[in-house]
């Protein structure tokens, strides 16, 4: 009888001991995967959605548990909730690629060059169109991007900023990622959408490096 109780209740332990491991794995896997895309949630996230908060750059947020990942500079970045645009308009652009009048404006300006480039549909044909980004340095040594969106071997979309990003999103349109403040760590996403031969802004998001107190 004794030695049945006991058999009883071992396969009741050895699952919640399972389960309390899994937990405890998961929880540090998701805690480790969070931190290594670098994004979290600040505690006023619910305050800032519901506009009761004021969304500043960077974002402070109490150390406790996180304290020890605050040795790393820019390591954690917060997000706000995404916002639509007021009155968006059609980004409309159909201009001949031309690497040397590219190269002839920026004249002046480029120290030096750093071309990227990428490919993935952005307008729904299901052919890739070309992303190309270029690097510039000028005098003062400071960063400026030049963003191309090609389309049979046209330009199709042209922007410049600071540390652009063009992202895939499931091939209608893109996200374009700037820097709009190095020293306050403020970030920008825009969501572009194909719309009518050009590309229609729809939301942007704001982002802030966090700082733990």
């Amino acid at each position: 009888m004794k030695n049945k109780i006991i058999k009883e209740l071992i396969l009741p332990i050895i699952i919640v001991a399972l389960l309390l491991a899994g937990f405890s794995i998961s929880y540090d896997f998701g805690f480790k995967a969070g931190f290594s895309k670098g994004f979290a949630l600040s505690e006023k996230y619910e305050e800032v959605k519901n506009g009761e908060a004021k969304f500043e750059c960077p974002d402070l947020i109490k150390g406790y548990v996180y304290r020890e990942y605050d040795k790393y500079p820019n390591g954690v970045r917060i997000d706000r909730v995404p916002k639509f645009v007021d009155n968006p308009q059609v980004i409309k652009m159909n201009e001949a690629y031309d690497n040397k009048k590219i190269l002839e404006s920026l004249s002046g300006r480029a120290k030096s060059l750093n071309w990227r480039s990428d490919s993935f549909d952005v307008n729904g044909d299901d052919k890739k169109e070309v992303i190309i980004l270029a690097n510039i340095y000028n005098e003062y040594k400071i960063p400026h991007d030049i963003a191309l969106v090609l389309g049979n071997g046209n330009i199709i979309f042209r922007i410049e900023g600071i540390d652009l990003k063009i992202e895939e999103n499931d091939g209608n349109g893109f996200v374009l990622s700037e820097i709009v403040d190095w020293n306050t760590g403020e970030y920008k996403h825009t969501r572009y959408i194909y719309k009518d031969g050009g590309f229609l802004p729809i939301w942007t998001q704001k982002s802030c490096w966090a700082n733990f107190e």
